[in-house]
């Protein structure tokens, strides 16, 4: 069944990079080919540091960019009030595992 999502930046590096620490049911949730997954643009603007500043196993912003890109499961969405409002609804997942 699918559901959908919004990933915050932990979610999204941390699901790239294969990093352990991202949760077993957020994982589960992401790995779901049937999960539609939304991306603030803010979240993706935080990523895109991390990686410019060398705080992530992703090599490069351009990298970063292609996998987004590539994922036909993401939808980028502006941070708007109504997209706020949304996430409010929007399913919970346990980020880490810790």
């Amino acid at each position: 069944m699918a559901h959908r999502y919004v990933l915050d930046t932990h979610a999204l590096v941390w699901h790239l990079e294969g990093n352990p620490r991202l949760g077993p049911q957020a994982k589960e949730a992401i790995d779901n080919p049937l999960n539609h997954l939304a991306l603030p643009i803010i979240a993706l603007a935080e990523a895109a540091y991390i990686v410019e500043h060398r705080r992530t196993a992703i090599p490069t912003l351009s990298d970063l960019l292609s996998s987004v890109s590539a994922d036909y499961r993401i939808s980028i969405y502006p941070m708007t009030w109504e997209v706020f409002q949304e996430t409010l609804a929007a399913s919970v997942l346990p980020e880490t595992t810790g």
